[in-house]
């Protein structure tokens, strides 16, 4: 499992041959939030998670995955990429000057 924060990308191997690339955004339970498709090889993970139809925090987990497609149809699935999202850290030295 790897931690995201929204301004980090999700990239992939281009595939020959790909028109494009369909992107499956899946909660830890195996339902899917959401479908993506596009023509490049990254997505920021803001972009996965907004306009989720469950809204996504900081902790919680998803899952991701990407296949990519042709005219006649559609490729093997990837194996799942699981994500926490993270927030930025909290500022430390903390002090009185």
């Amino acid at each position: 499992m790897a931690n995201a924060r929204t301004s980090d990308y999700v990239v992939w191997d281009a595939v020959a041959g790909a028109v494009d690339y369909e992107i499956e955004l899946v909660r830890t339970s195996g339902e899917v939030e959401k479908t993506i498709v596009q023509t490049a090889t990254s997505i920021l993970v803001l972009d996965l998670i907004s306009e989720s139809p469950t809204p996504v925090a900081f902790g919680d987990s998803r899952k991701v995955r990407v296949r990519a497609r042709e005219t006649l149809g559609a490729g093997d699935w990837s194996l799942f990429l699981t994500f926490t999202l993270v927030g930025l850290p909290a500022p430390g030295n903390l002090r009185v000057e």
